[in-house]
């Protein structure tokens, strides 16, 4: 099943998790079964682009089809990557934290599932809206400063009792409506980053 399972990837997948989590450089070639292993049972995963503060890659992915297959992750970091979407994660249930700032995300749309999620960064991206949370009622930390967003639709009183940081400033194009809506009627207040 492993041997299948890298024998799928697109080279830029078996690139990063030789670079990233194995430590290998960027290469293609194949992991042993041990450190197949590893990757699948890691509940932890980091791919911090060369743009980033302490980058772990030397290229930049352009999507999160690698993902496809894990299961055990509680926390990703998916940092100064050309990643537009987040689909093909909705699999990632276990999900507690996910880090995917610096990405050119346009839509948050492919997390909608994962229930368990309590940190979000979004921060520095090309989002408009924030709608996919809106069943996501474990956030705590959620952070989308420096985006395009134009609406808070997605936050509800559902997210009032755990939310204890709410990171939405900077956003140029969000209306001070829609920040007062939000500090007035859900009490939760709009952060500044």
């Amino acid at each position: 099943m492993l041997k299948e399972w890298w024998a799928t990837l697109e080279p830029q997948w078996k690139k990063a998790f030789n670079e990233a989590v194995l430590g290998l450089g960027p290469i293609e070639n194949k992991p042993t079964r041990t450190e197949m292993e590893l990757i699948h049972n890691s509940p932890a995963l980091r791919f911090a682009g060369p743009e980033a503060p302490h980058p772990n890659m030397t290229f930049q992915l352009s999507n999160l089809s690698g993902l496809a297959g894990l299961k055990n992750i509680e926390t990703l970091a998916v940092i100064f990557h050309s990643i537009q979407r987040l689909e093909g994660i909705s699999h990632l249930t276990q999900l507690t934290g996910l880090f995917v700032y610096h990405c050119q995300l346009t839509s948050l749309t492919g997390i909608e599932k994962l229930n368990q999620l309590e940190l979000l960064y979004a921060n520095v991206n090309e989002l408009t809206d924030i709608k996919p949370i809106k069943l996501l009622t474990n956030l705590k930390d959620f952070q989308f400063a420096y985006n395009k967003i134009t609406t808070l639709e997605g936050i509800t009183s559902k997210h009032t009792s755990k939310m204890k940081a709410f990171v939405c400033l900077p956003n140029d194009d969000l209306p001070d409506r829609e920040i007062l809506r939000v500090e007035n009627r859900l009490g939760i207040r709009c952060k500044r980053g």
